[in-house]
């Protein structure tokens, strides 16, 4: 009797878990409509929905589902997307952008909800892949990022003002975040302040900054790699504000400058690597400022930079390891006239 028992038991088990499976599959059929509807609110209704399905996808053989409804949200940010058309627009051009913007927000918004430490369903252990995509805004402030995340060829542009931000966001062991050939325009383009650059690599190899500013202030290298190789500035700047080195590797080798500043301001470097080996600065155009900043361990490399039209700033610094520079004189280069030991 008690083997019949446990028979029916797993059988009922068994059948429940199947119409589980059904229900699941026949909502994200009905929800993958849903997302080409013209409506707005239908569209807003879907990506809720879909997000909500990938929450439900929980069990430990579950993990492919869940991952299918987020490359369906990535695959929504990837579709092309009009520019936005500026405040003098009329209506009829304006209101279908808003309406877009909106839910295309909401998708980056649900996404940096199931990032963040403690969330009630984590989506941390998934990849997401935004290749090609454009980003007029949005943020993933406090996300933390595990696995691997791609911007491959995708554009930042400002579009109503709006800016992306990884503010005080934290890039684990393990984790690749990808901007290979992306394309940042506009002021304020990408935020990183107070990010946590503890592991991994996040790669801007190839990128292209027109006129768009990258800020890493006040953030935190104690691991990893960010990697701006190849990458090609034209305007803008970068900067490191009170950033704090402690061990990543931070390169800039072959990247190419026009009329672009890179500012270390009041950093300091403990550990790790910063090299501009090979980077090219078109003539009058570039500019590297480390004033006031701190050297006692890091190894920071110029020696093998072009320097045609080249500023280097090293006003103010102090430490033990001063960055290694080109021999003789260069125009633009201004050395300092001691560089004493400081406290750490």
């Amino acid at each position: 009797m008690r083997d019949e028992l446990d028979a029916q038991r797993e059988r009922l088990a068994k059948q429940l878990a199947q119409d589980r499976r059904k229900l699941l599959s026949d909502r994200f059929a009905a929800i993958s409509v849903q997302l080409g509807d013209d409506s707005r609110s239908a569209r807003l209704a879907a990506v809720y929905g879909l997000a909500g399905l990938a929450d439900d996808w929980d069990q430990p053989d579950e993990a492919g589902q869940r991952q299918t409804c987020i490359d369906v949200l990535c695959a929504y940010l990837r579709m092309p997307v009009a520019p936005y058309p500026g405040d003098k627009a009329c209506a009829e051009v304006l209101g279908p952008w808003r309406a877009e913007h909106e839910v295309r927000h909401a998708i980056v918004g649900l996404i940096r909800a199931h990032l963040l430490s403690g969330a009630h369903k984590s989506w941390q252990g998934c990849d997401f892949d935004f290749t090609r995509a454009t980003f007029d805004g949005g943020s993933f402030k406090d996300a933390e990022f595990c696995k691997r995340v791609r911007f491959h060829g995708a554009t930042f542009r400002p579009g109503n003002g709006a800016e992306v931000t990884f503010e005080e966001a934290a890039f684990r062991p393990g984790c690749e975040v990808e901007f290979w050939g992306a394309t940042f325009a506009g002021t304020r383009s990408i935020v990183f302040r107070k990010a946590k650059f503890t592991g991994g690599s996040v790669m801007f190899r190839d990128a292209h900054f027109n006129e768009g500013a990258v800020v890493f202030d006040d953030a935190q290298f104690t691991g990893g790699k960010v990697d701006f190789s190849g990458a090609e500035f034209s305007g803008g700047e970068i900067t490191f504000r009170h950033a704090r080195f402690g061990g990543a590797t931070v390169l800039f080798d072959n990247s190419t400058y026009s009329d672009a500043t890179v500012g270390f301001w009041d950093t300091k470097f403990k550990k790790g690597q910063v090299s501009f080996d090979r980077a090219a600065f078109g003539p009058g155009s570039g500019k590297v400022d480390f004033g006031g900043s701190f050297f006692i361990g890091a190894d920071v490399q110029l020696e093998t930079a072009a320097y045609n039209g080249l500023s280097v700033n090293l006003a103010h610094v102090s430490g033990s390891r001063p960055p290694k520079l080109p021999p003789g004189p260069r125009r633009g280069l201004s050395r300092p006239s001691k560089f004493p030991s400081a406290a750490a």
